[in-house]
């Protein structure tokens, strides 16, 4: 597993400065109650795949990526919250303000808020990742370049044919979880430290700490499957990512097959 940790330079705040400058530039904040953001815990549909959220509460929010071969996201920033990107199958090429680098299975990416990045599909299939947020506020996004013509402009509002439906946590409230279902290849569960120590698993990609003290101090702490056994605090509640053990598990779904719906009212 590598890990890297990207801070905020002189030339992002320089980006940042110019981008907000600009008329149709705006920062927005999501209102979790309000109507006309509920269509954020759909699947999202992207020029170069899709996302949804898997796993949200007052202080975190985790999201799902697919991009397909070749594609690319823009080159964007989330001036007011830290993102850590989790690698979980295929080749990425992570590019920066100040440099680039590529990032494979296994491994994590800690973005600074402010800091500009994109990410490419550098493999033959599909590459897929995960995004932990904190705090949450999908809508916290300013697109500096964009290869499909969205520079400058504001979050998706189109969604696709509905998922499983995120459920509430009986282990923390105001939790929201997608569970009980396979979605491209990946299950998503909340557990206990002393759990996952007890009963260690070998689809374990990752541990994803769902610590409080942790996202106010705006950093996240993800543990690599084959660390948890030792690693995970007993005590310590954990959103977990793993691998499906076959494409035709009770629940699996491909989701690159979905058709779009329509917009956001």
């Amino acid at each position: 597993m590598g890990s890297t940790r990207y801070s905020r330079s002189p030339r992002d705040l320089d980006t940042l400065q110019t981008s907000l400058r600009t008329a149709s530039t705006a920062l927005r904040a999501e209102q979790v109650d309000l109507p006309d953001h509920r269509y954020l815990n759909d699947l999202i549909p992207k020029p170069w795949g899709h996302e949804f959220r898997v796993y949200s509460d007052d202080l975190y929010d985790v999201w799902k990526l697919r991009l397909d071969p070749g594609e690319a996201t823009s080159t964007h920033c989330h001036p007011r919250k830290l993102t850590a990107l989790l690698c979980l199958a295929g080749s990425a090429h992570l590019g920066t303000l100040q440099g680039a680098q590529t990032v494979s299975a296994g491994d994590l990416v800690i973005l600074e808020p402010g800091v500009f990045h994109g990410t490419r599909n550098a493999g033959d299939g599909a590459l897929d990742l995960i995004e932990v947020e904190v705090p949450r506020n999908k809508l916290d996004l300013v697109r500096s370049h964009d290869r499909y013509g969205r520079t400058g402009t504001q979050y998706e509002t189109e969604r696709l044919a509905s998922i499983p439906e995120l459920q509430a946590s009986a282990l923390i409230p105001g939790g929201r979880l997608r569970k009980n279902a396979s979605l491209d290849g990946f299950e998503f569960t909340i557990r206990a430290g002393l759990d996952l120590v007890s009963r260690p698993c070998l689809e374990l990609a990752f541990a994803v700490s769902l610590d409080i003290a942790t996202a106010l101090n705006h950093t996240v702490v993800v543990l690599p499957g084959w660390l948890v056994p030792t690693a995970a605090e007993h005590d310590g509640l954990y959103l977990t990512i793993t691998r499906s053990r076959a494409d035709q598990a009770p629940g699996h779904r491909d989701l690159s097959t979905s058709s779009a719906i329509g917009g956001n009212p």
